[in-house]
């Protein structure tokens, strides 16, 4: 059965994506599927549901990981026993990005999802229970599709480690250190990305590494100066400067994707129709969002509306007995008038206001009940009215990187065989 692994993300989920979609570990980026998202915008997608979750940790993703043994699955198996495990897992509930990877001596998969529920807007919680029932549907899938048991060989260990072990432990882990240097942006996301690596990673006066094959843990400072953590925060800031001037923003990220995969966007763009049916998708977003705008806008009139009757029908049934004294006296009303003029100036306020309305008036006990029904509606309607703005704001976004594809690229002939892919972009 496959190995499984899962690693929490807690920044640079782009670096992630854009790691595990990488076209020379996925055939050329044909074993690439995702749902609920579109993988060169997937970070964009993540953060957008994060953002709708309540506070709960800085944990933004998930990555999991799937092994299979050498040479006992080809690379169409693996994918789509990861599609299947990612819909047993996630249920549709989470966007996420499938990568398989051949570029090994083992065919894996990794797995990559948004923590924020796009349905709940809940975060997704791992634990000990969540690992096992992903390990257990995992072990399922292998044995539907007749795949033997990897038996893990002591504490970390597995088949896999073992049949691929060729390097000593000091040279592997300073190989894999280098490779990580590479990519990060930062000290925490080399952290990440060492944890990917399969490295377990203690912190303290000097950082060190345990890999799968280890059995006790390897200062990074025992394989030379250039190993240190201040060798290696050097390093990361070096490389930084010299290859992004400048820090990466989602959209400059989202962008940067978009214009490296234009015959992809643009089959994409035709495969919905066109520009003229995506624009025709957009004309619809906003039509759902002025129509939205109109709801809140009736609820919060009818809410202010109740609030403003209940204080009428109060101050009224509050001042009607003194209005009664006030109409019954017959010798200088006036001064009885003047003594207790601003409750009898509110009563006929509140008198003529309520003509209109049938008697008996309504209670404050019920304008409390028809106000909170409101509120809870008017909540209801806000809610919607955010993610369709949301909704809108992500369409026209991308459209303006489609349209700039449409407008510029002219499509190349494709390759005689291509491996169809789904996309999901939420419409």
């Amino acid at each position: 059965m496959a190995v499984t692994k899962i690693i929490p993300i807690r920044t640079s989920i782009e670096k992630s994506v854009a790691y595990i979609c990488n076209p020379d570990k996925t055939d050329e980026s044909l074993l690439i599927h995702s749902e609920n998202c579109f993988p060169q915008t997937a970070a964009l997608t993540f953060q957008h549901h994060l953002s709708q979750c309540r506070a709960g940790g800085n944990t933004i993703g998930r990555h999991l990981i799937q092994s299979f043994a050498p040479g006992e699955v080809d690379p169409d198996t693996a994918h789509e026993i990861g599609k299947k495990l990612a819909d047993e897992i996630l249920n549709g509930d989470y966007a996420y990005v499938l990568a398989t990877h051949v570029d090994r001596g083992h065919i894996h998969n990794h797995f990559i999802w948004g923590a924020g529920n796009i349905s709940t807007h809940k975060r997704y919680r791992s634990n000990k229970n969540t690992y096992h029932e992903i390990r257990r549907i995992s072990d399922r899938l292998c044995e539907e599709n007749s795949l033997s048991v990897i038996i893990p060989q002591g504490l970390g260990k597995s088949y896999i480690e073992h049949q691929t072990e060729k390097k000593s432990q000091k040279f592997k882990l300073k190989d894999t250190i280098n490779t990580a240097l590479k990519h990060a942006d930062g000290f925490e996301n080399f952290i990440e990305y060492m944890g990917i690596a399969g490295y377990e990673v203690k912190r303290g006066k000097h950082i060190a590494f345990k890999g799968k094959e280890q059995k006790q843990f390897i200062r990074a400072k025992s394989l030379g100066g250039d190993y240190t953590e201040t060798a290696i925060m050097d390093r990361i800031a070096e490389n930084h400067n010299r290859n992004t001037p400048k820090a990466i923003t989602y959209d400059d990220w989202a962008k940067i994707a978009f214009m490296q995969n234009k015959q992809e966007a643009y089959n994409l763009i035709q495969s919905y129709g066109g520009m003229a049916k995506y624009q025709t998708l957009i004309y619809d977003r906003k039509s759902e969002a002025e129509e939205l705008d109109n709801a809140l806008a009736a609820a919060k009139e009818q809410i202010e509306k109740y609030i403003s009757l209940k204080a009428h029908v109060e101050t009224f049934n509050r001042t009607e007995s003194l209005y009664a004294q006030y109409k019954a006296v017959k010798v200088f009303p006036e001064r009885f008038r003047k003594k207790h003029e601003d409750d009898i100036s509110a009563h006929e306020k509140a008198a003529a206001v309520l003509k209109k309305y049938k008697r008996p008036l309504p209670t404050s006990e019920q304008f409390d009940s028809w106000i909170a029904k409101f509120k809870k509606d008017l909540a209801a309607t806000n809610k919607r009215h955010d993610e369709a703005k949301s909704k809108l704001k992500q369409f026209e976004y991308t459209r303006s990187h489609l349209y700039n594809i449409e407008r510029q690229y002219k499509p190349q002939p494709q390759r005689t065989q291509v491996r169809a892919k789904s996309y999901d972009l939420g419409i």
